[in-house]
């Protein structure tokens, strides 16, 4: 998942002058990563270029169903449902302040006033 906008976004700023070159030379200058751009002219260059998007990796239960056989994502997401639901129904009609525990199974959380 990205968590900056596409290049494209950052391309149309730079044409149009909402991001300077002192801009870019401040962000490169501050920044800390160990792979950056040496200079200002191999920023703009990585600038230019597209990458491709990253692809996600799977998470526990997808390997464990590859392995398996067992539809993981299908039980966690079921049993996850669950919980969640009679946690936010008895969530709900918890008075603000009341010091009473909810007990949820195995699981007791102490209420936030």
């Amino acid at each position: 998942m990205p968590v900056t906008m596409p290049r494209d976004w950052y391309r149309e700023r730079i044409a149009n002058g909402s991001i300077t070159e002192a801009d870019l030379a401040a962000a490169l200058a501050a920044s800390r990563h160990p792979a950056k751009p040496a200079n200002l002219a191999e920023l703009q260059a990585a600038i230019a270029l597209d990458r491709p998007a990253p692809a996600a990796l799977a998470n526990v239960a997808e390997l464990a169903a590859k392995a398996s056989g067992t539809d993981w994502p299908g039980i966690v997401a079921d049993r996850m449902g669950s919980w969640l639901a009679g946690y936010f129904r008895r969530r709900s009609g918890v008075v603000a302040g009341d010091p009473r525990p909810l007990r949820m199974g195995c699981l007791a959380v102490q209420c936030d006033p």
